[in-house]
């Protein structure tokens, strides 16, 4: 526990040096500015710091330093951060500019700025930042758990992709990070996910692209079990770099915010993203679902054909509304056909049971091959990722609610663990995750590498880091 005076003479130092807020628990807006994602989390920690830029950022480092304070950094991602009870929160929402460099093709994004914010300016000139599935979220913590989106298997991780990072390390003062300037920690970033210091902005390369070929494809309940077999067919084939895929169990709640088709009820989405050239690219993609569409009746709603890159979100149409919910996430050597069997029990349409998401992305391709420059994500060897969700809404929320809900996320991580790596891709790694899959989310080599270098950079703890969302204290 810090004693009243530490609290005290660092919230005097940071009001003297910060020009962005800070707060206290006792101030009205302190739980709007650090609130996350999940709202089953209601963060308590004595000072709140709102950065505006760099500066601020070091100030606040200083105060904390000097007074023996952890930092828990705060962004704009759907990461689960765990209760926070002591030290500073810092939120970096507000260092969210976006400066394009048309001819070098790359963009240098501050870490509270969004994917949105990014396409905004850059799809314009008929370039784009290679992003994740929601669009929404903020940049940082994405990038630094590698970060997947729906067209991963052409281009790989969007980490890949980092040209420089920007950090503020344990001294207070603002580093350039390169493959030539500081290696071990550019390698660190790319994929370490936290405990090196606060990122404040991101350099990263930008695709030639203008549009994709994709969308997302709206399935009744009756049709899940034919259509994820099918797709378990197409995924087990050969498939080109230039097609990624997922598909996802989806139970939809009653709101007006949702088509009537969908409302209230269980479906399944096939999401598509393709990356080709020509007037071909439509033949192909319509050649290679062909299997898929020919297992079922035609969609609910959704339709795949050509999308601009700037509407790229909508191949998932992820939830951008906060909520208290559990979470998990599971790597797989393979999707067989009793894999898909095993998800049908735990999370078909026959089955009762609080999940909002049950979610199995294609891996391989331009994923499953090591970057250039090397980094440190986690997850290339696996052939499939699974990602599954219950979200009672606010409203409905207790901890009966919640129990049953993080017993049905675990039920169907434990259903397909005979399929599993054994291990998770950080961004990927929920609450009902255990301590042991989460120790594993990156092969130990690379783990202990990892740790030398946050004791090199940050010998002292001032960043707390342990993999896991409920375990550790950096966003995503």
């Amino acid at each position: 526990m810090t004693n009243s005076t530490t609290i005290d003479d660092a919230l005097g130092a940071l009001r003297n040096a910060v020009r962005g807020l800070v707060m206290t628990p006792a101030d009205k807006d302190y739980s709007a500015e650090v609130s996350g994602f999940d709202l089953a989390q209601s963060h308590t920690a004595p000072i709140a710091v709102s950065a505006i830029d760099a500066a601020d950022v070091g100030a606040t480092v200083r105060v904390a330093a000097a007074a023996g304070l952890p930092i828990t950094v705060i962004g704009g991602g759907h990461g689960d951060i765990p209760t926070v009870t002591e030290g500073i929160l810092l939120t970096v929402r507000r260092i969210n500019t976006v400066e394009l460099d048309i001819a070098a093709k790359t963009a240098r994004v501050g870490v509270g700025a969004t994917w949105h914010d990014v396409m905004a300016v850059a799809t314009p000139e008929g370039l784009a930042p290679l992003c994740g599935s929601a669009p929404a979220v903020g940049v940082g913590g994405y990038l630094l758990g590698g970060g997947l989106g729906p067209i991963g298997r052409t281009f790989g991780f969007s980490c890949d992709h980092v040209v420089s990072f920007e950090i503020v390390c344990v001294d207070g003062d603002l580093r350039i990070v390169t493959e030539q300037a500081e290696p071990d920690l550019f390698w660190a970033l790319r994929g370490g996910k936290g405990g090196f210091g606060v990122v404040i902005a991101a350099t990263v390369n930008l695709l030639e692209l203008r549009s994709i070929y994709g969308g997302g494809e709206y399935y009744a309940a009756a049709e899940i079990p034919a259509l994820l077999r099918a797709y378990q067919q197409l995924v087990s084939s050969t498939v080109p770099e230039s097609l990624t895929t997922s598909l996802a169990i989806l139970r939809l709640p009653d709101l007006p915010v949702l088509p009537p088709p969908l409302r209230g009820q269980t479906v399944a989405q096939l999401r598509v993203g393709y990356v080709g050239s020509g007037d071909g690219a439509a033949a192909e993609v319509e050649l290679l679902l062909a299997p898929v569409r020919a297992a079922v009746a035609k969609p609910l709603l959704g339709a795949v054909g050509e999308l601009p890159y700037a509407d790229i979100g909508t191949i998932h149409n992820d939830p951008t509304r906060p909520s208290a919910h559990a979470t998990a996430g599971m790597l797989l050597r393979d999707f067989e056909s009793a894999t898909a069997e095993a998800l049908l029990a735990v999370a078909g349409p026959a089955v009762s049971a609080p999940l909002a998401i049950v979610e199995v992305r294609h891996f391989g391709g331009a994923i499953a091959r090591a970057a250039s420059p090397a980094d440190a994500v986690s997850g290339r060897d696996a052939g499939f990722g699974v990602w599954v969700s219950g979200a009672p809404l606010p409203a409905d929320f207790d901890e009966k609610t919640m129990a049953a809900t993080a017993t049905a996320v675990r039920g169907v991580l434990d259903a397909i663990a005979p399929w599993s790596t054994g291990a998770v891709q950080i961004n990927f790694c929920g609450s009902e995750n255990t301590a042991e899959e989460a120790a594993h989310a990156w092969p130990a080599d690379v783990a202990a590498r990892l740790a030398d270098i946050r004791r090199r950079y940050d010998p002292d703890g001032l960043f707390p880091f342990v993999p896991g969302s409920r375990a550790s204290r950096v966003a995503s």
